[in-house]
């Protein structure tokens, strides 16, 4: 191919408390830039999404990458929580924003990009909140409240859909218009009953 290649790969271990290896995968990739100043540029972005099956529990995450041309590494650690959704009656995930969303021909979601800060680098436009409705029991219809509420308690934003609970979790992506906000924080509130 033209210009400047970089293969790139990515290791994501997941450890229990105890240090124990959970999960463990490697994911490669070659980028390409046609142009030679770009190859050492920090405007562009790379977003790498993989699934990792987890039982609840606490857990340690290393994620590493490595420039496999020059051999240059980088690496991160943190801890996560996952929450045992099953336990409650009714339960919601933490929230995703997006930026763009992708669905295949039976309307699931495909891909997406997510917001990786916290506020919007472009003003117009949608954005798209994706989360998880955790249900002990498979009947009935989740109602989902959304409302958007300014700094001075004014809700600026709400909406509320329905969707038939069809399997323990229930996705549920709402789209949002920038325009609606007239100012720079907000507080979002979410509220789902389950009925019948």
């Amino acid at each position: 191919t033209a210009g400047y290649d970089a293969e790139l790969e990515w290791l994501i271990a997941v450890y229990t408390e105890d240090d124990h290896l959970e999960f463990s995968r490697t994911i490669s990739k070659t980028i390409n830039v046609l142009e030679y100043e770009h190859t050492n540029s920090r405007t562009g972005i790379l977003n790498l999404k993989s699934e990792i099956p987890l039982d609840p529990g606490d857990y340690k995450i290393l994620l590493r990458t490595i420039d496999l041309t020059t051999n240059k590494t980088a690496q991160r650690r943190f801890e996560i929580e996952v929450p045992d959704y099953y336990e409650d009656d009714i339960a919601l995930s933490d929230m995703l924003f997006l930026n763009t969303v992708e669905f295949d021909s039976t309307g699931k979601l495909k891909d997406y990009q997510p917001i990786l800060g916290d506020n919007f680098t472009i003003k117009e436009g949608m954005f798209y909140l994706y989360f998880n409705v955790y249900s002990k029991e498979i009947k009935g219809e989740a109602k989902i409240n959304y409302r958007f509420v300014n700094s001075k308690n004014n809700v600026d934003f709400d909406s509320s859909t329905t969707k038939p609970i069809k399997s323990h979790i229930t996705s549920h992506i709402l789209k949002v218009n920038k325009n609606i906000f007239k100012e720079n924080k907000y507080d979002l509130e979410v509220e789902v009953e389950i009925g019948d």
